[in-house]
């Protein structure tokens, strides 16, 4: 969805140019996301994951909300006064139909030590919203989760300082790319980052451990194998489980030329690993075209987590920025 919308006072109610809270006086900001199929119902308060409670930041709120009085959130006067704070910015302007925007208070938002709103730019890619840096949203939904009236994020890195790999990534791959063979071998790079830095995580354990020459080269031995890789970054991640949902579309994949067995034993990770395998070497050999945009949606969730692991690891996130986030902004 395309169509554009002017947000005029010929499309606006009135009461969105009225402050419902005049006794609230902070500063306020504004960031853009897309989604492809928005809906005007899909208003959220977005909560901040913190300790010791989450923390309320502010509204997630669809561009054709703004223009509407017929969702249930009409006469909420905290969503009126965050629409209210948005139009400052936003009035004049011709936007998407696709956009959803965040409104968020400046103050909360120091508060718990997120110091740009860049550094909310894949807050909400499980949801299929991606931050807006000029195209607009044509991925599908269909795996996604669904928006509810509170969503709680975490910060991640700086999406507008993206260089390279990543800037490709957030401003054209999430949003633009609709061929679930090509999203899922872009997504398999994060990958292929994620076990590099494991790997070296891990053999500096060991040199600040002054582990034994031997018990060096045995580790070093088993951390080349990818396999083993992909394995100890999901242990790293606590992440690694079985999937019933992930085994399922592996068993319409590979049928009879897997042991039943692998189909219940078989590690998350594990998993991942054929399947990216068999993309890569055995495409032509299996009915996978049907189930691309799972696996593809799929990955896209799981490199969310990933991104989040490697962030919150001081010395991977240190890495990565240097490498990744210290370029111009993505926009313009």
């Amino acid at each position: 969805m395309n169509d554009l919308i002017e947000l005029s006072d010929a499309n606006v109610p009135p009461a969105y140019f009225q402050d419902s809270l005049p006794e609230v006086q902070t500063e306020y900001g504004v960031r853009l996301y897309t989604k492809s199929v928005p809906d005007e119902k899909e208003i959220a308060e977005v909560f901040i994951s913190a300790n010791p409670k989450d923390v309320r930041i502010g509204w997630l709120i669809p561009v054709l909300s703004i223009i509407s009085s017929e969702h249930d959130k009409y006469e909420n006067k905290y969503f009126r006064k965050h629409v209210y704070e948005a139009m400052k910015t936003l009035q004049g302007q011709v936007l998407p139909e696709s956009i959803y925007v965040l409104v968020y208070s400046k103050r909360i938002l120091e508060s718990v030590e997120i110091h740009c709103d860049g550094e909310l730019a894949l807050a909400f890619l499980l949801y299929g919203i991606y931050p807006y840096y000029e195209k607009c949203s044509l991925a599908g939904v269909d795996f996604k989760l669904s928006i509810t009236s509170k969503i709680v994020v975490r910060q991640c890195f700086n999406g507008d300082l993206a260089a390279g790999f990543f800037k490709t990534l957030l401003g054209e791959v999430l949003p633009s790319e609709q061929n679930g063979y090509a999203r899922f071998m872009f997504f398999y790079q994060i990958y292929e980052l994620a076990m590099e830095l494991v790997f070296y995580k891990k053999v500096n354990e060991l040199k600040i451990q002054r582990s034994h020459l031997g018990i060096i080269r045995k580790r070093i031995d088993e951390y080349s194998s990818e396999s083993k890789l992909i394995g100890l970054l999901y242990t790293e991640m606590q992440r690694e489980e079985k999937d019933a949902n992930l085994s399922a579309v592996a068993k319409l994949i590979f049928e009879d030329v897997k042991d039943a067995s692998y189909y219940t034993d078989t590690m998350k990770s594990g998993m991942l690993y054929d399947i990216r395998n068999t993309l890569v070497h055995s495409y032509y050999r299996f009915n996978i075209g049907d189930n691309l945009v799972y696996l593809a949606s799929y990955l896209e969730d799981e490199i969310f987590y990933v991104l989040r692991y490697l962030h919150s690891i001081e010395g991977m996130r240190g890495e990565i920025e240097n490498s990744y986030f210290g370029g111009g902004s993505l926009i313009g």
